[in-house]
């Protein structure tokens, strides 16, 4: 490839040949199921025992550029996720989505004691910023832009020959945690209420849910939040001995 690079530059000085395979490349990673690839997949996504998301991004932008490439067949990488030969990828699946919803229910907690208390110093205090928790909360917020989308689209047409159409959001509820926290029952209560609208639009959802990686990912999502949440309550619990007294009416 490097001797058939340099031809290309002699000719065009521009040229990058791999630049111009990547995006080739990428939508072989994305959607052959050959075992070999899958093992390549794994390789690029999993670095130092985490999931790299901008690897993932990546692969998804330059493997759309592809000229064969067919979003369809994205179901095949989904189904490969939940089989058992992706068993070490799902593991790291699980963890950056609750480290990604564990960030989003910390902000909304955050932004719920702030305007309780008119105090955001306080509520910096009581659910401390985490390392890495503006990039993860970006993440899920992404994430679930992504699957209201994902809803809206298979369900326009529907909708349009209905004549109504229904706005798609996904927003994270209040929790039945201190202060609004949300707890892990909160979360499993929030998957399966995602689930099932996802289901309603989407057959090969369905399919995908029913599957035994499925219940193995949410199961290791809601023991992971559980830690986290444990780990937020005790850092919660001290820092609520250090909150200052409300002030009297009137002062």
């Amino acid at each position: 490839m490097t001797v058939l690079e340099g031809l290309a530059l002699q000719a065009d000085a521009n040229y990058k040949l791999l630049g111009r395979a990547y995006p080739y490349i990428a939508r072989r990673l994305l959607t052959d199921p050959a075992p070999e690839l899958r093992a390549s997949f794994e390789d690029l996504v999993i670095k130092d025992n985490q999931l790299r998301w901008n690897r993932l991004e990546n692969l998804l932008r330059e493997g759309s550029k592809s000229q064969d490439f067919d979003s369809s067949q994205l179901w095949m990488l989904a189904t490969w996720l939940l089989s058992e030969n992706a068993a070490g990828v799902r593991a790291k699946l699980a963890a950056e989505l609750a480290r990604m919803l564990d960030a989003a229910a910390a902000a909304d907690a955050r932004d719920r004691i702030a305007r309780s208390f008119n105090s955001a110093e306080l509520a910096n205090r009581l659910v401390p910023v985490q390392p890495t928790e503006l990039e993860a909360r970006a993440r899920a917020a992404l994430l679930m832009d992504t699957v209201a989308a994902r809803i809206r689209a298979n369900s326009s047409s529907s909708d349009s020959a209905a004549g109504s159409s229904q706005p798609v959001t996904f927003k994270l509820p209040q929790g039945s945690g201190p202060l609004g926290m949300l707890t892990p029952a909160d979360v499993s209560s929030l998957v399966a209420s995602v689930q099932a609208s996802l289901a309603a639009v989407s057959p090969q959802l369905q399919q995908l849910a029913q599957q035994p990686g499925a219940a193995e990912l949410v199961r290791e999502v809601g023991k992971q939040l559980s830690q986290r949440f444990a780990a937020r309550v005790i850092k919660f619990a001290f820092g609520s001995q250090d909150r200052p007294p409300a002030a009297a009416p009137g002062q």
